[in-house]
């Protein structure tokens, strides 16, 4: 019976203090949460201006300069900058020989990523690094032009306006270099189509060849492709046509330790065969510096191409 009392009188307490407990918390938090401060909206700052560095200041100077001076180079060598059309609207640019409409060689050249101005392989400090000889493509246009062939260089990179909106048909790098030749070059007199492209370039390049291998490859109109350690990883297995085309007519002249030219540049690679194209040296070790290093052997290559041999076996 003291057990049950004592239950009964300890729950009658609990109750009790919950009770009072309420009655002198409620008003309280009531009260604080009606007189809480209304939260002003924080001022809006002024934007902050951040200080270029003296430095880097003239460090981008001089890179305008050279882009400046790279754009002179090719007017002088009688470039002329081409804006495309695509879907009505104005698409990217390329810059071409003044006598594309009557050259029979035509020399495409696709530069890699990294730089929106025309004329650097890569970046455009690489360029001013290494200088216009090795980090440009204006030995090749110089060597083009020496030999009577039209040139057309892609500018791949730049693919948004002034105003951040895509440019249309230069999307990407693949898609500009199809816009480059529906748009205009396909349109040109040269029945001989070359091609040179550095990096990813050698993608945008395989991209043209499977887009358009009507005209390019089962027309006979590309000759052959060089690709300077194309970042490319394989060709459509599905596409016999060019599958065939990129490993007899399509050569990359990877990185290597291996004297420039050798056909044997990757020991490791079955019937000296990868990504779908054969492997000669490139003659450097450094990615961006193959352009430079090679030069002589792909206009080498391109002249034996070119060659009566070569051109009757091309044909039949």
């Amino acid at each position: 019976m003291v057990c049950e009392k004592e239950k009964v009188l300890r729950k009658i307490s609990t109750s009790n203090a919950r009770a009072d407990g309420q009655k002198r918390d409620g008003p309280s938090r009531g009260k604080e949460l009606v007189n809480l401060p209304q939260i002003c909206p924080r001022p809006e700052r002024a934007p902050v201006k951040r200080s270029v560095p003296p430095k880097r200041k003239e460090e981008l100077r001089c890179l305008r300069e050279l882009a400046s001076g790279l754009r002179g180079e090719l007017v002088g060598l009688g470039l002329e900058e081409v804006r495309l059309r695509c879907r009505n609207r104005t698409g990217g640019a390329l810059w071409a020989s003044r006598s594309l409409a009557t050259c029979e060689v035509l020399l495409i050249i696709i530069p890699g990523s990294g730089s929106e101005y025309p004329g650097p392989w890569s970046t455009i400090s690489f360029c001013r690094e290494a200088g216009t000889e090795s980090g440009s493509v204006l030995p090749y246009v110089r060597r083009a032009t020496e030999n009577g062939w039209g040139v057309a260089l892609l500018c791949p990179n730049a693919n948004v306006d002034d105003d951040g909106r895509p440019l249309a048909g230069s999307e990407n790098p693949c898609s500009h270099a199809v816009s480059a030749w529906d748009d205009f070059l396909a349109k040109c007199s040269a029945n001989t189509v070359l091609m040179v492209a550095h990096s990813n370039g050698g993608q945008a390049a395989i991209g043209l060849l499977c887009d358009r291998k009507d005209d390019l490859v089962k027309g006979a109109r590309l000759k052959t492709v060089a690709l300077l350690d194309s970042v490319h990883k394989s060709v459509p297995s599905h596409d016999t046509d060019v599958l065939d085309f990129c490993k007899t007519r399509v050569v990359d002249f990877v990185r290597s330790r291996e004297p420039v030219g050798s056909y044997r540049p990757k020991p490791w690679a079955a019937s000296n065969i990868s990504g779908g194209c054969r492997c000669r040296s490139g003659g450097h070790v450094d990615h961006l510096g193959v352009p430079g290093a090679v030069k002589e052997v792909v206009f080498d290559h391109f002249i034996e191409t070119l060659s009566p041999r070569n051109s009757a076996a091309t044909k039949s």
